[in-house]
C-alpha cells in the first residue's frame, strides 16, 4: 500500500511537534537539577599537601648539591698532575743516554777527527736543536693550568655546600629570600637545575607556602 503525500507531511509535522513539546520539559529538568559542589580541603590537608612539596624541594636541593660537588671533584686528579709536572727540575726533562765503552769512545773520536773539517756547521745547528729539545717547558704554564682547574673545584664545592644549606634551610622554614637565590642560580644549569630551581621558585612564592614561613 502506498502513503499518501498529504499524510506523510503530516506524520511529520506531528512528530516535531511532539519534539518541540518535550524540549522544554527537558530543559527545565536540567535547569532545575542540582549542581554538586566541588570539595574543598580543610586546612590541614592543605597544610599537609605544603609541607610534602617543601619535603621534595628539599630533597631535590640535598641531591643538587651533591651532584655539584662530585662534578667538580672529578677534576682532582688533572690538579695535583699538573701541579707535580711543574715542579719537576729542569734536568730530568733532559734526555739520558746510554753509557758508553772505552773501545765506541776511540772509534768515535777518530771518526771524529776526520770528519772534522766538515762537521763543524751540522754540529752547531744540531746542537742547537738539541738545546731546544731538552729544555724544559715553562713551569708557568703548569701552574696556570693547575689554578684554573683548582678555582673550578672550589667554586663547585662551594655551590654544593651552598645548595645544601638551602636544603637545610627550607625543611627548616627559614631564609625563603636565601633559597630564591640559590634557585635562579641553579636555573641556568640545564636539565635538572633548571627544573629545580623553577619548581622552587613557584613553590616558594605561593600564599599556602608563604604561611609556613615565619612573619
Amino acid at each position: 500500500m502506498t502513503q499518501n503525500p498529504e499524510n506523510k507531511s503530516n506524520l511529520l509535522s506531528s512528530t516535531q511537534l511532539e519534539s518541540l513539546a518535550i524540549t522544554p520539559y527537558i530543559t527545565s529538568q536540567e535547569e532545575t537539577k542540582p549542581h554538586m559542589p566541588t570539595p574543598e580541603l580543610s586546612p590541614e590537608a592543605v597544610r599537609a599537601v605544603t609541607c610534602e612539596r617543601l619535603k621534595l624541594l628539599s630533597y631535590g636541593f640535598y641531591l643538587k648539591g651533591a651532584m655539584c660537588a662530585l662534578v667538580a671533584s672529578i677534576f682532582i686528579l688533572h690538579f695535583f698532575v699538573l701541579l707535580a709536572v711543574s715542579f719537576i727540575p729542569e734536568q730530568d726533562w733532559q734526555n739520558t743516554s746510554a753509557p758508553v765503552t772505552s773501545s765506541e769512545t776511540t772509534k768515535s773520536d777518530h771518526a771524529n777527527k776526520l770528519a772534522a773539517p766538515y762537521s763543524k756547521q751540522k754540529n752547531s745547528s744540531s746542537d742547537r736543536q738539541n738545546s731546544h729539545r731538552n729544555s724544559a717547558p715553562p713551569k708557568i704554564i703548569f701552574r696556570i693550568f693547575a689554578a684554573v682547574i683548582g678555582l673550578i673545584i672550589l667554586l663547585g664545592w662551594i655551590l654544593g655546600g651552598l645548595t645544601i644549606y638551602a636544603g637545610r634551610c627550607i625543611q627548616n622554614r627559614r631564609r625563603r629570600t636565601f633559597v630564591y637565590v640559590i634557585a635562579g642560580l641553579h636555573t641556568l644549569s640545564f636539565p635538572y637545575g633548571t627544573a629545580l630551581g623553577v619548581f622552587a621558585i613557584i613553590t616558594l612564592s605561593q600564599a599556602d607556602t608563604q604561611k609556613e614561613y615565619p612573619a
